[in-house]
């Protein structure tokens, strides 16, 4: 008879996991705390939208080869797209260019960062202290300081290099996107899975962890041999209290995100626009719709204004009706132009635990995916260093998981 391994959330690092398990021949169930799979990377439909919409933005890269490989293994490749949009910084109160913005010593200092495959001499560093260094104190407090504060708020001086390597190492000019929307693409890797055998349970919170591997839910209880946590390691803990406690040394930041739909566009000709100015309450606009054409979305525009931010920050306990008035003259400075009749929706998407905070030597507190408890495995995002969320890394989580719990 086939093992049994029951797998917490339906993120792609759980859906990846559940198909490498599957295919080793174990019996695998899913439980998923809320009513979709996807987790970050998922996605709603409005009744006259042709694509689902990520609840985050959301892109991948070129250079995603573990994606690329993932999507071929279950013949859903052909759905995978690219385009090359464009990106640029809020600076000095205009929008520039990723070039015109970039000095040529900065690009010189940030190619050679690139082409370094070394990353474990970088982590000792903070990238603050290199950048400041190598770009000088001008370019670093023009471009780079209120991208740190604005992502990373009290942490901004304590964020590994090793980490800000990660983000240039992977970064490709050629952005890709999945038909009908990430969401899509989650839904059809679990139409495979169920073909498969494998089970889903959702709307499924676990609220006890029992040793036998007995979990609890506010609706039933399940029993495993193997047990495979892909959710936040705050939760895990909480769960599991004795695992190590080294562990919960680690913070977090939650996102939260503001989706506007307008009928007329924000940024002219622009998908992603970082926001370098520390005044700013948001760190960055990103239109879906300069990405992905209008006619997919009711021929509406859409635009995500994103904030990472700490629980206690007021930002985080507000309302959207709130948070759109505070946001509203930030928008008018980029696009003067711009009024609350524009706005024909907007939703408000909050997510704990999205982001951990990497500090120097942060693989010394990374925890491992093996515990010290046996067939009790881990894998979620303090997993994923250097290299930074996204789904390629996700779905190789999910992998190397499956490779060690087989």
């Amino acid at each position: 008879m086939a093992k049994k391994i029951l797998i917490v959330g339906a993120g792609f690092t759980g859906l990846s996991a559940a198909w490498y398990l599957n295919q080793a021949g174990y019996s695998v169930v899913v439980i998923e705390k809320t009513d979709q799979v996807g987790g970050l990377a998922g996605g709603w439909r409005e009744k006259n939208w042709q694509w689902y919409l990520d609840k985050h933005y959301h892109h991948v890269f070129s250079s995603d080869k573990i994606l690329k490989k993932f999507l071929k293994e279950l013949g859903l490749i052909k759905q995978l797209f690219f385009k090359k949009p464009t990106t640029a910084f809020w600076v000095n109160n205009q929008a520039e260019g990723l070039f015109n913005s970039l000095t040529p010593r900065s690009l010189l200092t940030l190619g050679q960062l690139k082409l370094t495959h070394r990353w474990q001499k970088l982590e000792t560093k903070t990238a603050s202290q290199w950048l400041k260094k190598r770009l000088g104190k001008h370019n670093f407090n023009t471009y780079w300081q209120p991208l740190f504060s604005g992502k990373f708020g009290r942490y901004q001086d304590q964020i590994s290099l090793a980490w800000f390597w990660a983000r240039i190492k992977a970064r490709t000019f050629s952005l890709g996107y999945y038909s009908g929307g990430f969401q899509q693409l989650a839904e059809a890797i679990v139409k495979q899975l169920k073909i498969r055998g494998v089970k889903f349970y959702f709307d499924q919170e676990v609220k006890q962890i029992t040793p036998g591997f007995k979990i609890r839910t506010q609706k039933q209880s399940f029993k495993a041999e193997k047990l495979l946590l892909t959710t936040p390691l705050p939760t895990v803990l909480k769960l599991v209290p004795s695992l190590p406690r080294t562990w919960q040394k680690i913070k977090f930041l939650h996102c939260l995100t503001l989706v506007l739909q307008t009928n007329k566009p924000i940024l002219k000709d622009i998908y992603w626009l970082n926001v370098s100015d520390s005044r700013f309450p948001f760190i960055s606009l990103v239109e879906q719709t300069n990405f992905i054409p209008a006619e997919k979305y009711g021929g509406q525009h859409l635009l995500y204004v994103g904030k990472y931010l700490t629980e206690n920050q007021p930002l985080w306990s507000m309302t959207k009706t709130e948070i759109i008035k505070l946001y509203l003259p930030y928008i008018k400075k980029i696009k003067p132009e711009f009024r609350r009749g524009w706005i024909k929706k907007a939703w408000l998407f909050k997510n704990k635990y999205a982001q951990p905070v990497v500090t120097p030597g942060y693989s010394q507190l990374k925890p491992t995916i093996k515990t010290p408890i046996k067939n009790l495995y881990l894998a979620n995002q303090a997993h994923i260093y250097p290299w930074d969320r996204g789904l390629n890394y996700a779905i190789g989580l999910g992998k190397q998981a499956a490779d060690i719990t087989k």
